[in-house]
């Protein structure tokens, strides 16, 4: 999860003013397995136990292995999951070979449901302590390292590890030089995006990770990729990149542009720079996707593609412009 993360960006548009209560809002709809899944991962152990070179056979050695995996890529530092997740996670240590090899897998993607309702929780939390300014005179430590810690032993002592966890982190802002207003509003925004962050995993996203947790455990240099990983990888690769000529970023909920001149020099819109942001990407309805999923496509053919950018005039007065552009859509991502 953490490689997934690192890859995942996006944030509120605007951020409220008032406390998210992520817990308390309608339940997200669980993640289930995709149909085509299954097959996948019965082709994929068949492969690693035929043509692996070390030639391995998924036993319960590997199984217990997996699991360890798994739960580290989800939640290795031991900051959502109690001993009681893990304690119910156990009943799956010695079949998890079984169910690689035979496709069985929604358990693995109810624990990652478990995981993200906890996140929820956690990120809820979180920001509630944030209403009360922390006494920093007290003599006390946190430690920031908890992968080779027990698992919390109750929602309890969960409590206290984020409230350990949420004062470092306002004391490192504080340190240097902002307010205990100016840091609570940046730790909000943090929370609040590593929470957003979790709920746009799709179920691709889970089945690649729990993949990689098997591959992973075969060597450290094998990794399954992802339909969508695998095409990034040969673009990556090949460096065959074809388009409109704009390197992108997202940041929270704006695809801001990073390397702009051919895309501004084509209408001539001199007011526009490299920081400015994109506040749409208007896709023919054969390519409508989400909004963190359009700058990576790459049709084979021309597209008429709409930009709705925003930018501010040197009066401080703003408006939108429309560019309407035919080319091939093609961005390199920076993430």
């Amino acid at each position: 999860m953490r490689e997934l993360l690192g890859r995942i960006w996006t944030g509120a548009l605007i951020l409220s003013t008032v406390t998210v209560a992520y817990a308390a809002v309608e339940p997200l709809k669980p993640i289930q397995m995709d149909p085509k899944e299954p097959a996948i991962s019965s082709n994929v152990t068949k492969l690693i136990e035929e043509l692996h070179y070390s030639q391995p056979h998924l036993d319960n050695s590997l199984s217990s292995a997996i699991l360890d995996r798994y739960l580290d890529t989800l939640d290795g530092n031991r900051m959502y999951f109690t001993a009681t997740d893990i304690a119910t996670f156990n009943r799956l240590r010695y079949e998890l070979d079984d169910r690689t090899r035979s496709g069985e897998l929604q358990p693995v993607f109810d624990m990652f449901n478990l995981f993200r309702k906890r996140a929820a929780e956690r990120v809820d939390y979180a920001i509630k302590l944030l209403d009360t300014e922390p006494d920093f005179t007290v003599d006390e430590s946190y430690r920031w390292d908890r992968s080779m810690l027990p698992w919390p032993a109750s929602t309890a002592e969960l409590d206290e590890v984020w409230r350990q966890n949420v004062k470092s982190d306002a004391l490192r802002l504080i340190l240097t030089g902002k307010t205990w207003q100016d840091a609570t509003k940046t730790l909000k925004e943090r929370y609040e995006r590593s929470y957003k962050r979790v709920t746009q995993l799709t179920a691709d996203d889970v089945f690649e990770t729990y993949m990689n947790a098997v591959a992973h455990n075969m060597d450290p240099h094998s990794s399954y990729l992802s339909p969508r990983q695998s095409e990034e990888y040969r673009i990556q690769m090949s460096l065959s990149y074809d388009g409109i000529g704009a390197s992108l970023q997202l940041e929270e909920d704006y695809v801001k542009v990073m390397a702009p001149p051919l895309l501004f020099q084509w209408y001539s819109v001199d007011q526009l720079d490299a920081n400015t942001p994109i506040l749409t990407i208007r896709l023919p309805a054969a390519l409508a996707v989400q909004p963190n999923e359009s700058v990576a496509l790459c049709p084979p053919v021309t597209r008429t593609v709409r930009l709705t950018i925003w930018t501010t005039l040197r009066l401080l007065a703003s408006r939108n412009m429309y560019c309407t552009m035919t080319r091939p859509l093609a961005a390199i991502v920076n993430r």
